[in-house]
């Protein structure tokens, strides 16, 4: 966010016109915290080994889409973005624990390294 649009922000919220009594107003910009993924992804016989190339995209979106300002990025929730259609497990090796992601920072996909383990029923 650069300079001009905080300091548009911040005097539209603190206007004389409407000015609120019982809370102090603090615009800031969040800081963006990059996290690397590294998973093994074993997929269906007839699954599509071209979800390794795809899945990088679909993750990036859905963090962009479903995760907002203060929300942690969880392994669950990345095994379930990265358990498409065809694939049947999902080991995650990177991050090796849940992402705390402060009140004033967004989680952003960094490097996303999947390692095709196999075939599995």
């Amino acid at each position: 966010m650069d300079d001009a649009l905080l300091a548009h922000t911040r005097d539209y919220l603190n206007r004389t016109d409407i000015r609120v009594l019982t809370d102090t107003l603090e615009v800031r910009a969040a800081t963006v915290k990059t996290i690397d993924i590294a998973a093994t992804l074993w997929l269906l016989p007839d699954g599509n080994a071209d979800l390794l190339n795809t899945l990088p995209a679909t993750l990036r979106r859905a963090v962009g889409s479903q995760l907002g300002l203060g929300r942690d990025l969880t392994r669950s929730w990345l095994i379930h973005t990265l358990h498409a259609a065809g694939v049947q497990r999902v080991v995650l090796t990177a991050p090796a624990r849940d992402v705390v992601i402060a009140a004033d920072e967004t989680a952003a996909i960094g490097t996303v390294t999947l390692n095709l383990g196999g075939r599995d029923y």
